[in-house]
């Protein structure tokens, strides 16, 4: 532990490793801690919330209904991107709870296995809940990579409000680079484009996006993977162009004509599923891939995301 301590501490800065450790504590045994409702650890309303479901025969739709992931094209202009990235396909993978059904693995490993696309980005909540034994996962996303595994610039990830930072050297020894405020730059025919990945700012607060851009960045495109819709003001500030995330689950469980039930996320509605902009920034919100509380959706379908880079200029 001594040793991943001082790595972390390298890359976060020993005040910020110490307050996600420090709510990493209370995040994983309070409801209501730092102001904030952990609905994630209300475990006896979703043991209440599965006998009613199964009182009204309505579970095992709701558990069909969270294994029926749709693969989604999604075409984005972006005013900054440069024409070398002309149709550069963004892999996007948000909230997989790998360790919480059983059948979700090798569901997402048969829709994931012919998809082409130039990088994958996973944008938090790896694990099903928020406390416990890491190994699952570990063991899980070893057996998924091979079918994530294929774009030519790898695969970058953000952390999530159920993901501890523990987790971050044992997932990168498997090939996953993760951003924790910091960026990465990709290169095509010598011309870049900038990801910016940050911490999580819905539970422990540890977004900082000053820290995480590089020097001289006005004229980079930027595209900014975080967990949650919770940082758009402040994205928009920096002059991000693109801003992906999940933690909504789209809702999970939604009326019939799609309107959320619940969005546990400080941010408007609008924010919280598919496509939005806010005033140049263009930003997406992942239905995500997972569950969590229980393993049911209703109108509201898991989805894996393709993002499809478009010039402004751009003719077509």
């Amino acid at each position: 532990m001594d040793d991943v301590y001082e790595i972390l501490k390298k890359r976060l800065g020993e005040k910020k490793l110490q307050n996600r450790l420090i709510r990493q504590v209370n995040h994983s045994s309070d409801i209501i801690s730092y102001e904030h409702i952990n609905i994630e650890n209300f475990s006896v309303i979703f043991r209440l919330g599965r006998y009613l479901l199964k009182a009204f025969n309505s579970y095992d739709s709701g558990y069909r209904n969270a294994l029926d992931i749709q693969i989604n094209h999604n075409q984005i202009v972006l005013r900054k991107l440069p024409k070398e990235f002309r149709n550069y396909k963004i892999l996007h993978l948000s909230d997989l709870h790998i360790d919480g059904n059983p059948l979700l693995l090798q569901n997402l490993a048969d829709k994931l296995q012919n998809l082409d696309y130039d990088i994958c980005v996973l944008t938090g909540d790896f694990r099903y809940r928020t406390s416990g034994e890491l190994q699952p996962v570990i063991n899980s996303m070893e057996e998924l990579l091979p079918y994530i595994n294929k774009g030519k610039d790898g695969i970058l990830a953000v952390l999530g409000n159920h993901d501890f930072i523990e987790i971050v050297p044992l997932l990168e020894e498997l090939g996953i680079e993760f951003l924790i405020n910091e960026h990465k730059i990709i290169y095509q025919q010598k011309t870049p484009l900038c990801f910016v990945g940050l911490d999580d700012q819905h539970f422990y607060r540890n977004a900082d996006i000053n820290e995480a851009l590089p020097q001289h960045h006005n004229n980079l495109c930027k595209i900014l993977l975080i967990h949650s819709p919770e940082y758009i003001s402040q994205a928009n500030s920096k002059m991000v162009d693109l801003y992906l995330c999940g933690h909504t689950h789209g809702g999970q469980i939604c009326w019939p004509d799609g309107k959320p039930i619940f969005m546990n996320a400080r941010a408007k509605n609008i924010f919280c599923r598919g496509n939005w902009h806010y005033e140049e920034m263009k930003g997406y919100t992942s239905n995500g891939c997972g569950c969590s509380g229980m393993n049911i959706r209703f109108n509201c379908p898991p989805e894996i995301t393709i993002h499809h880079l478009i010039p402004n200029n751009s003719v077509d």
